[in-house]
């Protein structure tokens, strides 16, 4: 076969997925609109939006989370004062921070895999979200229990971390 042919042949293949690119590209702009800076703040603000919903069902979990870290971090520090430990700064500061944002990130994550979920009636909202929120919020609660009751010496507190503790065991190391 001439190269000449071949050449004349695969020039209307190139044409013609051109001309389907550049259909293919102007229906997506006459879909969305603007120029390339316009779309990628419009693919952006789309972001942001699906995120914010994100956070707007963590919301609650998340506080609760922080009120229990709160209070964990200042038993903590107060049980190392009676220790005679001396105040340090970063302990009390970095690792809630570091807790938190672990924490956030996860919860993040089951919002995000829950709307992936399919929509079934036996399928409650965000199985995976709450499922994980209340794991972690009886992990903690069970945390600020055992140094309540360290620090009070209440037998309330003592008793209700031991039957709490025979859900979710905590390893005092």
């Amino acid at each position: 076969m001439p190269s000449k042919w071949r050449k004349s042949k695969s020039k209307p293949i190139k044409s013609r997925m051109m001309k389907a690119m550049t259909a293919g590209t102007e229906t997506v702009k006459d879909i969305i609109g603007g120029t390339p800076t316009e779309v990628m703040s419009k693919i952006g603000i789309a972001a942001v939006v699906a995120l914010w919903q994100n956070f707007q069902v963590m919301g609650a979990a998340v506080l609760g989370f922080f009120i229990l870290l709160a209070v964990d971090a200042l038993f903590g520090a107060i049980l190392a004062r009676r220790r005679g430990d001396a105040f340090d700064a970063k302990k009390f500061f970095v690792g809630p921070l570091i807790k938190i944002a672990l924490t956030v990130a996860m919860f993040l994550c089951t919002t995000i895999v829950d709307t992936m979920l399919p929509q079934a009636a036996w399928i409650p909202d965000s199985p995976l979200f709450y499922g994980a929120a209340a794991f972690i919020s009886v992990s903690q609660l069970l945390d600020v229990a055992k140094k309540y009751g360290t620090l009070s010496g209440s037998k309330v507190a003592n008793w209700i971390e031991a039957k709490l503790g025979t859900f979710v065991k905590i390893d005092p190391k």
